[in-house]
């Protein structure tokens, strides 16, 4: 038996007990006679849990941003005292990429702020039109 076919075979094994699990998992938590969650609930789990890595993620953007915009600056420089060498274009592409990586933690906050959260800030709410607030939509000739 190969290397190569050794590694394949305990690759689909990992894969098929994995399939297993998540199906246990998913089973277990459907026949527990839990309610199921609404979009509230799960913006509320995913959020939580969520949360420290999109902090993360915001701290690594602002860094990589500092450093893209200096690396920009440092191309500029290096065009501007051999342009044959170092096209302009290189050093106004990483300030861009780093322009855009230094909006992104603010970016990132507000939509998820538009997404999550409703007219009175208590989550995620679903549109009802009918009735008495249907009449805002519809224009009355008169």
């Amino acid at each position: 038996m190969t290397k190569h076919s050794l590694l394949q075979r305990v690759m689909k094994a990992c894969l098929l007990l994995g399939a297993v699990v998540a199906c246990l998992v998913a089973g277990s938590s459907f026949a527990a006679g839990s309610d199921i969650p609404t979009v509230q609930q799960l913006s509320k789990n995913l959020s939580g849990g969520l949360g420290y890595a999109a902090q993360i993620m915001q701290y690594i953007a602002v860094i990589a941003g500092v450093g893209f915009i200096f690396g920009a600056f440092h191309k500029f420089h290096a065009n501007k005292m051999n342009p044959q060498q170092v096209p302009l274009s290189q050093g106004i592409t990483m300030f861009l990429v780093g322009s855009a990586l230094l909006i992104f933690p603010t970016i990132l906050e507000s939509g998820a702020k538009m997404l999550v959260s409703g007219k009175d800030g208590s989550g995620f709410q679903q549109a009802k039109i009918g009735g008495d607030e249907i009449n805002g939509y519809i224009v009355k000739d008169s």
